[in-house]
């Protein structure tokens, strides 16, 4: 149980034995040992404040599991573009969106950092090629992108996709169940 949680539970448990210990007539150890047997087993107070029952590594399994959805979720977000350029990576964000899951700033940083995913860096890596054009008196116009910027930009393209895919896949983990 998380700390805050189990601090407001004890609290509430005292307030409640010091009001029914204020209402008692006789205010001594049996009177308290009867509040508290009425209170229930400590496993059922935790239980139903939200704890679970299961053994620590059950609960820790529960908490990190992933759904299938918010699996589709990245994978689209990451590689759809690549898959069905543009639409799938579309798709991706409006299931981010739509999902329950993540927050508002989650789904900010799963749209917005380089959005496109792997599809844009893939572009600049296709497509950094430049060309020149020579006229007959020896001068040169060259267009388009030289290898250097175009392999930086593919890797931050790159970098910046992956890691808004591990932040996803991350915070989806800390919000399960």
């Amino acid at each position: 149980m998380p700390e805050a949680r189990r601090v407001e539970l004890l609290a509430q448990i005292r307030e409640h034995i010091t009001v029914t210990l204020s209402g008692a007539q006789d205010q001594g150890e049996a009177t308290v040992r009867t509040i508290l047997d009425r209170l229930g087993e400590p496993e059922d107070i935790a239980r139903e404040a939200g704890a679970g029952s299961a053994p620590a590594g059950e609960e820790v399994a529960g908490r990190l599991s992933v759904g299938a959805l918010e699996l589709v979720t990245v994978v689209l977000l990451l590689i759809g573009g690549i898959v069905l350029p543009v639409l799938g990576w579309l798709a991706g964000v409006v299931l981010l969106w739509a999902s329950a899951r993540w927050t508002s700033r989650d789904k900010l940083i799963g749209t917005l950092v380089f959005p496109g995913g792997l599809a844009v860096a893939a572009w600049y890596l296709l497509f950094w090629g430049g060309s020149s054009v020579c006229t007959s008196d020896g001068a040169c116009q060259t267009s388009g992108m030289s290898a250097g910027p175009a392999l930086t930009l593919a890797l931050v393209g790159s970098i910046g996709s992956i890691g808004s895919a591990a932040y996803l896949l991350h915070r989806a983990r800390r919000t399960a169940a």
